[in-house]
């Protein structure tokens, strides 16, 4: 059964890897203590299903509250491990080091766990940790190999519909903060949705990485609302650019690691959140109010797609409009109280799901992108000869030019000096 299971499991891979689609895994949180309504709504028929009770929802033809189920292509319930879940998406974050475009983000209600899932404690690391760490060990152990890497590292937030670079010092995000200078984004035929005067910094290790990492986290706006003390009012993205030089073949690749932890979807009245955090509940609401538009017309493969809507969705652009490899966490709570969202984020990740984006392509190489290069030089030169030839034709011009009009004034005073001895006689 195990051995069928895994054939099973390859095929979907194959496929998922032919049509592109976005993975979508799926983690519940444990019920908190501190909710009024401790008993779960959620099941689990199988592994990789979720059912969800709505007990003040529909009833069905059994006179019992209707299940609504739910498949993705993992499911973890509240017992799942961190380090089980890193496993399951290894395969993908390391695949940066092969010159791909890969994208990570976790999205769901405010307290569901995106942050303990993409950062974690220090005694229990989440996906970002772990996945810096094994991409830093498998790069050093391919230097015996006769492949060289690189990598960069940038990390910004968005909070309340403007871009901050959160590798500045603390007093400079202050200030920045306090006016109403944002960071542009811009679409680079070669490197994807950029972001004009974001810093990228140059990391060599994990230590290095957690380090830079550790600053951004003291710069991200956070908040209080009444389903978490500590809640990111802000949209964190971490971004690992990685070169890849094959000294043997002189090919280099390029490859870029999204690690997206979204803000929280909460519904206002529920929020409790008042001034400030009721502005900032607005524009997290409407950011991922525009994912989800833009994710509806992937799904129903409409010619236009309102990327420009927020910054959030233009950031995600190059992951979501293709030729990267996509992986969706929707997290969501167990609790009766959460289930009006938790249904709503399922019912997006299923929409998610059906998003078929075509196979993801490695980045460009260094065999073709010397081609181009020789096909550029060769132009040059040709431009040049061709300026140098003109540039001796004018000389040649220029000269004649001057001969033509000295023999015209050696004529001219000529024919006055004859003139003026005829006078004279």
């Amino acid at each position: 059964a195990a051995r069928e299971r895994l054939k099973v499991e390859q095929l979907r891979n194959d496929m998922q890897h032919i049509r592109g689609n976005i993975r979508v895994f799926c983690r519940v949180r444990p019920t908190r203590h501190d909710s009024y309504q401790h008993e779960s709504t959620c099941s689990y028929p199988d592994e990789d299903s979720l059912a969800v009770t709505d007990r003040d929802g529909p009833v069905g033809a059994n006179g019992k509250p209707a299940l609504k189920r739910f498949t993705f292509d993992r499911m973890y319930t509240p017992k799942a491990k961190q380090i089980e879940i890193y496993e399951d998406v290894k395969p993908l974050t390391m695949s940066v080091l092969d010159g791909y475009n890969c994208c990570v983000f976790a999205y769901g209600q405010t307290g569901t766990g995106k942050t303990h899932t993409m950062q974690g404690p220090p005694s229990d690391p989440g996906i970002t940790y772990r996945a810096i760490r094994d991409l830093f060990e498998t790069a050093e152990r391919a230097a015996m190999h006769g492949y060289l890497f690189s990598f960069r590292i940038s990390v910004l937030e968005i909070y309340n519909e403007r871009i901050f670079d959160l590798l500045v010092d603390p007093r400079t995000a202050q200030e920045r903060r306090k006016g109403n200078k944002d960071l542009p984004v811009h679409i680079d035929m070669q490197r994807g949705v950029r972001v004009e005067g974001l810093t990228e910094l140059g990391v060599d290790s994990t230590a290095n990485v957690l380090d830079i990492i550790e600053l951004a986290q003291s710069n991200r706006s956070i908040g209080v609302t009444s389903a978490n003390e500590h809640s990111s009012r802000s949209h964190l993205i971490v971004t690992l650019y990685v070169t890849k030089d094959d000294h043997a073949t002189g090919k280099q690749v390029h490859g870029k690691l999204h690690l997206v932890d979204l803000a929280g979807s909460e519904r206002q009245g529920k929020a409790l959140t008042v001034g400030t955090g009721a502005l900032e509940s607005k524009h997290i609401n409407r950011s991922l109010s525009a994912l989800h538009d833009v994710v509806t017309s992937l799904a129903n493969k409409d010619k236009h797609v309102p990327y420009r809507n927020s910054k959030l969705t233009q950031m995600l652009q190059d992951s979501l409009a293709g030729n990267s490899k996509v992986l969706m966490f929707v997290m969501v709570s167990s609790t009766a109280e959460d289930v009006k969202e938790t249904v709503s984020s399922l019912h997006l990740a299923k929409r998610v799901k059906s998003i078929e984006l075509g196979g993801a392509k490695k980045g460009v190489e260094n065999e073709q992108f010397n081609q181009m290069l020789d096909e550029h030089r060769q132009i040059t030169d040709e431009h040049k000869a061709r300026i140098k030839g003109l540039e001796a034709q004018l000389a040649t011009a220029l000269g004649a030019a001057r001969r033509t009009q000295d023999d015209r004034v050696k004529k001219l005073a000529s024919a006055q000096t004859k003139t003026k001895q005829e006078v004279s006689a």
